[in-house]
């Protein structure tokens, strides 16, 4: 029988093969865009081959938040940089999270969260983000 190496994402937004982070770049990216979920869990499906991931908490981990143009943008630990998705903003056990793919599939660092500050507004006691004509509601996980 042959042992497979287990491959993890942290609630860090860092990625292992067994004990080792991978760091490049170039293969953070690779694996990302081709990360799957599916009803048994997340999956790496490339080249034909299917191998599983375990995810400790997001799969995606936005670390940085800035506006560009009529845009605000984010970077994910993984090295991609995306236009923040529109969408709520999902508060689970006081961690924001919003949606790429799936549901609350990209935590947001708290770095990621205070770079949003100068877009919250309150609103009868619902709070949003607001940047040019675009909205964000904070919302308490259900």
């Amino acid at each position: 029988m042959t042992s497979m190496t287990e491959m993890r994402i942290k609630a860090d937004g860092k990625w292992y093969w067994g004990d080792n982070e991978i760091f490049r770049p170039e293969i953070l990216r690779l694996f990302a865009s081709h990360l799957v979920r599916r009803e048994s869990g997340y999956f790496i499906e490339m080249n034909g081959q299917t191998y599983p991931v375990t995810v400790d908490d997001a799969p995606f981990v936005a670390d940085a938040v800035w506006p560009e143009g009529a845009e605000l943008q984010m970077r994910l630990v993984d090295t991609r940089v995306l236009p923040f998705p529109p969408g709520e903003i999902m508060l689970r056990d006081g961690k924001p999270y919003t949606s790429l793919d799936q549901p609350g599939d990209i935590r947001l660092s708290r770095a990621a969260f205070w770079q949003l500050a100068p877009y919250l507004q309150e609103n009868d006691g619902s709070y949003e983000f607001t940047y040019g004509d675009k909205h964000w509601s904070v919302q308490e996980a259900r």
